[in-house]
């Protein structure tokens, strides 16, 4: 019999170089909410997210927000993507450092907004808190996301110290 062990997708993954730090976050529940059409919902515009008790409401791209440690509103279609995501909180200096990896100007991520797009070739989803960017990319890019993450803060390190 084989014992099975649950691991988060990055299996606790840090990192601190120069003034940026990384680290994993894992979240309760994550879940995509679509709503039912015709149905009148309150949820964040697009590019924006709102707190949701101790959860948070997330635009994630067109007609769809994930529900993050918080409950689905009534009224829409839900996925849970608990498993399906890889997190990470970038705090400090982190702006250099998505400049090298994502299209997105970092000047425009302020807490409150989030956005859609790429980091290092890999689809994401950006969320600006007050403490860090969240940044979240399917699990099974886990070891591509962090590799490329790893490098660049290095990097940006490393010119920082010149």
């Amino acid at each position: 019999m084989v014992n099975l062990v649950s691991q988060s997708p990055l299996q606790g993954w840090s990192l601190t170089a120069g003034g940026v730090s990384a680290r994993e976050v894992v979240f309760e529940r994550v879940t995509s909410v679509q709503p039912f059409k015709g149905a009148a919902l309150s949820l964040p515009a697009p590019g924006t997210w709102r707190a949701e008790g101790a959860g948070r409401m997330v635009w994630t791209g067109l007609d769809e927000w994930f529900a993050m440690d918080c409950d689905a509103p009534e009224n829409t279609a839900t996925t849970d993507q608990t498993d399906a995501w890889a997190w990470v909180d970038l705090g400090g200096e982190w702006a250099a450092v998505l400049a090298r990896l994502c299209p997105v100007d970092p000047s425009h991520l302020t807490p409150g907004t989030c956005a859609r797009s790429d980091v290092a070739h890999m689809s994401a989803i950006l969320i600006a808190t007050d403490e860090a960017l969240q940044i979240g990319v399917m699990r099974s890019f886990a070891g591509s996301f962090t590799h490329a993450l790893s490098e660049v803060m290095t990097s940006v390190a490393a010119q920082s110290a010149l």
